[in-house]
């Protein structure tokens, strides 16, 4: 007889990161006669709580099941379980940085606006798909290509989108042939997905990876030159995460300090490129000298951008840098050999499915014997938080970013 166990997660920030701790530890617990329905993604792992760890780096996950037999996770973007009396429930621990809803009470604009069926509608948090009953959807005049779209007021790594139909009529001619679009701003839009025919009542818009945007829009596609249509739903909602520089403040070391030069002026958030503007790192004369910071915890690098120091000396004391990134810091790998003199600003991007807790910039030192001073400004690091490959190995999870 087939065993399925839905677990919840309780997956700490603190437990994922210390893997030399006990792997074993409790990961979940089980929740006797009940299995996850509207399964997203199905994944082969080893254990329960491999099952438990792949909900948690899910940005979408809310519960899963477990097949004991096949060794199968089923992933689930649904709270709601139904009864299997050989079933056992995993729900997901809620991160610190958990994904949410930016869309909501955004601005949002649209091309026509019939009466009071405003844009504004489709980000008030209300997801009742009943047009008179909910007083929820915004719906535009007939016109060629109606559109409709929602300014995020920053730039965001998305995850994903989700997109209410009005359901109480209409439902069938006036939300087709959708185009789902975002973009750092709306004169170049890209477009994410195009859903042929009839919208259905609830579709998730799945991103790329790390795909950034400020602007979401969605708009029906008239297939001739002479269609009219009315457009309407009821709420879209656009989860991700706020694009920031996750290295702020964080705890930095560097291999030796000059004077009061200490490693924290570089993550400071103080970009002044003039040495004596007292926001610079600076190193004694030794053989490959670096500097380092801690993020916390694992996450998901999306580039680093380092200011060198401009008043004087960047020609000669920042020279033919490594960038280095590394769970732990016995297995730091280098992502960048910048040769020669580093530019005022350089940034440097990370390769698609990055994950680090550690980052390190040094000179690599050309001769032998090789004596340099290092000195930079302000190191920042953008990324969202993720989860180590690393950790995922231990409990035989297929490495595998699920979006």
């Amino acid at each position: 007889m087939q065993t399925y166990i839905v677990v919840t997660a309780f997956v700490t920030y603190h437990y994922l990161y210390q893997v030399s701790a006990n792997i074993h530890q409790q990961l979940y617990s089980v929740h006797p006669g009940y299995e996850a329905t509207n399964v997203y993604e199905e994944l082969s792992v080893s254990s329960v709580s491999g099952c438990a760890v792949s909900c948690n780096i899910s940005t979408e996950c809310i519960t899963a099941t477990f097949d004991s037999q096949t060794r199968q996770c089923k992933l689930s973007d649904l709270d709601l379980g139904v009864a299997n009396n050989t079933g056992n429930m995993v729900m997901k621990s809620v991160f610190p940085a958990k994904v949410l809803n930016v869309a909501l009470k955004k601005p949002a604009s649209m091309s026509s606006s019939s009466l009071d069926r405003v844009a504004s509608r489709a980000v008030d948090g209300n997801t009742n798909q009943d047009f008179f009953d909910g007083n929820s959807c915004f719906h535009t005049l007939v016109e060629a290509n109606p559109w409709w779209r929602v300014d995020l007021g920053n730039d965001y790594y998305i995850a994903y989108a989700v997109l209410y139909n009005r359901m109480d009529n209409n439902q069938d001619i006036r939300a087709h042939d959708v185009v789902v679009k975002v973009g750092p701003n709306i004169t170049s839009l890209l477009t994410i997905e195009y859903i042929p025919g009839v919208l259905p009542a609830i579709h998730k818009v799945h991103m790329p990876y790390m795909q950034t945007a400020k602007y979401l829009e969605v708009s029906i596609q008239s297939l001739t030159n002479s269609d009219n249509e009315t457009f309407h739903l009821c709420e879209i909602e656009v989860f991700g995460y706020p694009v920031m520089n996750i290295a702020l403040k964080k705890p930095a070391s560097l291999s030796s300090v000059s004077d009061d030069r200490v490693p924290s002026r570089a993550v400071d958030g103080n970009t002044n490129q003039d040495f004596f503007g007292n926001s610079c790192f600076h190193t004694l004369n030794e053989i490959n000298p670096w500097w380092r910071v801690d993020l916390g915890i694992v996450y998901h690098l999306d580039y680093t951008v380092i200011y060198n120091r401009m008043d004087n000396g960047q020609d000669v004391r920042a020279h033919d840098i490594l960038c280095k990134v590394g769970i732990e810091l016995s297995s730091m790998y280098t992502i960048e050999f910048l040769p020669g003199t580093l530019p005022s600003i350089h940034v440097v991007q990370m390769p698609d499915s990055t994950e680090a807790r550690f980052l390190e910039v040094s000179i690599q030192s050309l001769t032998d014997p090789a004596n340099d001073i290092f000195h930079l400004c302000e190191i920042e690091v953008f990324g969202y938080p993720g989860c180590s490959k690393f950790l995922l190995s231990h409990l035989g999870i297929q490495p595998k970013m699920t979006r």
